[in-house]
């Protein structure tokens, strides 16, 4: 279920000027010392988690114009530009974008964190240019990638779910068969994705991909506590707000 004007658009050039909004209290520090494309940045990746990819690329696009040589910005770009669960296609825009972002970050990335570098260049695995026809050997090898980031980084709440995130696109929409039995590799997100919010219980990607992880099992109610949580952090991300209901419904918590 999706909110108008977040995960099904795909993001092309933008012409309406970047603001803040209230996005909760994430935070993610990365390589930059000037405070606007911190908060730029963090308001992106809040975007992202959201699902609302074309506010996440003004941002992004916003924290790198604040800090030209911030690599994690033109990652930002690139990722959100990138297939996700809602859809798995790219426009010519989109992989014209993506590739270009993804090139610039790499050749920022020597100012960036051991973390930030590592991240780049999982997420350039993701791309190619030209891109094949078939893109699954790329989502595979970034999925790949990410793993790699993650058991370097275990400790790291969004490289957790961004490697959930890399397994979930893998197979959207189908971690559970009709009976309510895990499909191959559900098991491993609900892991890594329990990890995320074991280190940052208040992290809303995590939080949200929790609840779509969940919400086709048997045992729903695993991802109400999540939910709850999700009602009012992120108070500007319209997305994020409804995404309970897709918990309360199959709990028939019908009032909330």
């Amino acid at each position: 279920c999706s909110a108008p004007g977040d995960e099904t658009a795909a993001p092309e050039s933008q012409s309406a000027e970047w603001k803040p909004f209230d996005l909760g209290p994430f935070h993610r520090s990365v390589s930059t010392e000037v405070s606007d494309a911190q908060l730029a940045f963090d308001q992106g990746l809040v975007w992202a988690y959201a699902f609302n990819h074309d506010e996440a690329q003004l941002a992004f696009e916003e924290a790198a114009r604040r800090d030209p040589s911030l690599a994690m910005a033109h990652w930002g770009v690139a990722y959100v530009n990138g297939p996700h669960i809602n859809n798995s296609a790219m426009s010519d825009k989109q992989i014209e974008t993506a590739w270009t972002a993804i090139e610039t970050a790499r050749a920022l990335a020597e100012g960036a964190s051991p973390v930030e570098q590592a991240l780049i260049e999982a997420l350039g695995a993701r791309y190619a240019s030209p891109q094949p026809l078939e893109r699954r050997p790329l989502d595979e090898a970034y999925a790949a990638a990410m793993k790699a980031v993650y058991e370097r980084f275990p400790e790291d709440a969004d490289v957790a779910t961004l490697y959930a995130d890399s397994l979930l696109n893998l197979s959207p929409w189908n971690q559970w068969d009709l009976d309510g039995n895990p499909k191959e590799g559900t098991l491993e997100i609900l892991d890594v994705l329990e990890h995320a919010i074991e280190l940052d219980g208040r992290h809303p990607g995590a939080l949200h991909l929790w609840i779509h992880s969940f919400e086709a099992s048997s045992t729903p109610e695993r991802a109400l506590e999540a939910a709850n949580v999700l009602r009012t952090l992120v108070p500007d991300a319209s997305h994020l707000l409804h995404m309970p209901a897709h918990i309360d419904a199959r709990v028939g918590n019908w009032q909330a």
